[in-house]
Order: structure tokens, then C-alpha cells, then sequence
């Protein structure tokens, strides 16, 4: 696969490859792919530091075309990406832009699943999980569980703080280790 002589290389030197080795490597072995490679750093923050923005930016000043680097994490990377977005090669996404709005909210709690909340209550869960959809799926299977919808409404809508409470021990406890783990 794509990189296989980097993991040989790097699994033979272990920690002594240098830096420009390694990008070397990857640069070519990216290089010699006859379609684009996707190239996916998750949790950057993780990783972050003078080094590793260094690194990254020398990929990216050396790329070949077929790279696409995705970059994800709960910050902004250190990288100076000023020429690339002058360049109109950079796509960047907020937290805003990851989050419903409230026709997706609606459209989220009704259509995927199966729930019908009142206007009111979609617009109050909107503000209360700020768009995001994995409270959003975390409410509607407390929801879809629950024999009371009006109380799960008023613990998520009026006291968050009781509805992260209530998703800890009531829902979160309920579902197989694999889905826990992934929300």
C-alpha cells in the first residue's frame, strides 16, 4: 500500500529518521500513486508542537498534486497556511459549520429518528446542545427509551447540567461498550 517502504524504514531506524527523511519518503511514496491520496491527521491537537507544524508544513510546501491533507482536531493548527489560502486551496471548518441549524434539527429528530418534538422544544434543544449532533442523538435515544418525553425535554432543555447527568447514567450505561466508545 501507499507508504509501506516508510513503515519499513521508519520500523527499522525507529526514532533516529530525520524529519526531511521522512517527508522525503512520504512526498515520493504519495508521489508515485495514480489517484489522490487522503491523507487524514486526526486529533491534531494531540500531536501539535513546533516540530510537528514544521513537519506538516514542509509536506505541504513539497506535496505533490495528488495529495489532499485533512487536518482535524479542537483547535486551529499552527500551521501558516496564508499562501495556500491566498491560493484558494484551503477548505476550513468552525465548530459553526459542523453544527444543525434548526431546520436540520428538526429534520434530524423527525426523519432519522422518528421522533416528533413541538417548534418550541426543537428551537430550546437547538440552543441547548448548540447544534451538535451527537447530543442531538443522545437525546432522541433517551427519548426513544424513556416513557416520559416531556420529562427527558425538561431535563435537556431546562438543566443541561441534569441532562448530561441523565445521559450518563440512564442512556450512556444502556448502550453496547463499542457505541459508548464512539459517542
Amino acid at each position: 500500500g501507499v507508504g509501506d517502504d516508510v513503515v519499513e524504514i521508519v520500523g527499522r531506524r525507529g526514532r533516529n529518521v530525520s524529519p526531511r527523511l521522512l517527508e522525503d519518503l512520504i512526498v515520493k511514496a504519495i508521489g508515485a500513486q495514480p489517484s489522490p491520496v487522503v491523507l487524514v491527521i486526526d486529533d491534531y491537537h494531540a500531536i501539535a508542537g513546533p516540530e510537528v507544524d514544521e513537519a506538516i508544513a514542509g509536506l505541504l510546501t513539497h506535496a505533490p498534486e495528488n495529495l489532499r491533507l485533512v487536518i482535524a482536531g479542537r483547535s486551529a493548527p499552527s500551521i501558516r497556511l496564508g499562501k495556500l489560502r491566498a491560493a484558494g486551496e484551503v477548505l476550513e471548518l468552525a465548530p459553526a459549520d459542523l453544527a444543525f441549524d434548526l431546520e436540520e434539527t428538526r429534520s434530524f429528530l423527525r426523519d432519522r429518528c422518528q421522533i416528533e418534538v413541538p417548534a418550541r422544544d426543537v428551537a430550546a434543544l437547538l440552543e441547548t446542545t448548540e447544534g451538535w449532533p451527537a447530543s442531538l442523538q443522545m437525546i432522541a435515544i433517551s427519548m426513544r427509551s424513556s416513557t416520559d418525553l416531556r420529562r427527558v425535554l425538561r431535563s435537556a432543555i431546562g438543566q443541561p447540567q441534569l441532562l448530561r447527568r441523565y445521559l450518563r447514567e440512564e442512556v450512556m450505561q444502556e448502550l453496547p461498550p463499542a457505541l459508548r466508545d464512539f459517542l
